[in-house]
C-alpha cells in the first residue's frame, strides 16, 4: 500500500512544482495591475485638485460683445492691453500649477510603486494624459462660459468675462513633462541609492 501513495504524492507534489512559477506570474502581474490602477487613480486625484487651483488662482478678463463676437475693449472702443494680457494668464498659470503638481505625483508613485519600473512609466504617462483631461474640463467648467459663445446672442456693448482655458495641446505637454521628470528623478534616486548599498568586490 505505501509503495501506491507514494507516486501518487510525488505526482501531486511535482505539478504544484511545476505550476507555482505560474502562479506567481499571475500573482505578479495582478500586483502590477493594481499599481497601474493605483498610479492612475492618484493621477486623477492630482488633476482635480490642479484644477481647482488653477480656478483659484486665476482672474478672467472683462470684454464686450460687438456684432456677435467678443473683443477686448474698454467702453470707449479701444483695445485693453491689461485685460488682453489677461488672456493669456490662463494657459501660464496653468504650467505654474500643473507642472511642479505632475512633478510631485511623478516622483511619489515612483518611489512608492517601486516593483514594476515599466509598469510604473506606462501608468505614469496614462495618468497624466488622464489629470491633463481633468484639469482642463473642470477648469473650464467651474470657470466662466464660453464669451464667444454668449457673444453670439448677446446685445453690442454686454459685459463678458474670458473663459478659463488654455490651447489643447498645453495641458498634456505639461503634464506628461512634469510626471516624466518626477519619474527619472525617482530612478535616478533609487539607483544611486541601491549602487551604495551594494556590498564591495573583495577581490578589488
Amino acid at each position: 500500500m505505501p509503495e501506491r501513495l507514494n507516486p501518487s504524492v510525488g505526482v501531486r507534489d511535482g505539478g504544484s512544482a511545476a505550476d507555482a512559477p505560474r502562479l506567481r506570474g499571475r500573482r505578479e502581474w495582478g500586483r502590477a495591475g493594481v499599481q497601474a490602477l493605483l498610479v492612475v487613480v492618484v493621477f486623477a486625484v492630482a488633476g482635480l485638485g490642479a484644477a481647482w487651483l488653477w480656478h483659484l488662482v486665476w482672474e478672467p478678463s472683462r470684454g464686450l460683445a460687438f456684432q456677435g463676437r467678443f473683443v477686448v475693449v474698454d467702453r470707449d472702443g479701444f483695445y485693453d492691453l491689461p485685460q488682453l494680457r489677461g488672456l493669456f494668464s490662463a494657459t501660464g498659470l496653468l504650467a505654474v500649477v500643473a507642472f511642479p503638481t505632475a512633478v510631485a505625483v511623478g516622483l511619489l508613485t515612483a518611489l512608492v510603486l517601486d516593483r514594476h519600473e515599466l509598469v510604473t512609466l506606462a501608468a505614469v504617462v496614462v495618468g497624466a494624459v488622464v489629470a491633463a483631461a481633468l484639469m482642463a474640463w473642470v477648469g473650464q467648467q467651474l470657470g466662466p462660459p464660453d464669451p464667444d459663445v454668449l457673444a453670439r446672442s448677446a446685445d453690442d456693448g454686454t459685459t463678458l468675462l474670458s473663459a478659463l482655458e488654455a490651447p489643447r495641446p498645453v495641458p498634456y505637454l505639461v503634464w506628461t513633462t512634469g510626471a516624466l521628470v518626477g519619474l527619472l528623478v525617482a530612478f535616478v534616486g533609487v539607483a544611486k541609492r541601491g549602487a551604495r548599498r551594494a556590498p564591495a568586490d573583495p577581490r578589488a
